[in-house]
């Protein structure tokens, strides 16, 4: 139980990665153009953080429709993991055209325990197992739209 084959994981994650290459780029289209939002006013969010917490600068505020882009970032990740949960769990026919994932009861469900995770627990690797627990607890990769 000690000796985990790290390895042989990293060389599996490349040969799929290498094998689905063309899946897993046309599930990222749509994640990647709901996350553009927010990294173009990146840099003004950290100088509006800096002002707030730390005083440095001067505080002008957060920009404008920050909250959005930060909900579309959030859907745009969502949809990233489930799409390659689905393209893991069911092959390369179950993915979302273009990573477009509709929402559904099961998502909701889905982004709501990912929240209460990410609020209540702030180690990394618990956060990261919980995603796929989280899948495969609410059957994302059977909902395909």
């Amino acid at each position: 139980m000690n000796n985990i084959p790290i390895k042989q994981t990293i060389l599996a994650s490349l040969a799929f990665a290498f094998s689905y290459w063309k899946n897993l780029l046309e599930a990222s289209i749509f994640p990647l153009l709901m996350a553009l939002p927010l990294i173009s006013i990146f840099p003004e969010l950290v100088n509006a953080f800096q002002a707030q917490f730390f005083g440095i600068g001067q505080s002008q505020g957060y920009p404008e429709n920050a909250q959005i882009y930060m909900l579309m970032f959030d859907y745009g990740y969502i949809s990233l993991l489930i799409n390659i949960y689905r393209l893991v769990v069911k092959g390369a026919n179950s993915t979302a055209r273009v990573g477009i994932v509709l929402p559904s009861l099961r998502l909701g469900r889905f982004f709501f325990i990912v929240l209460v995770f990410v609020i209540d627990y702030s180690d990394t690797a618990f956060y990261w197992l919980s995603i796929v627990v989280d899948c495969g607890l609410f059957s994302l990769d059977s909902d395909v739209s």
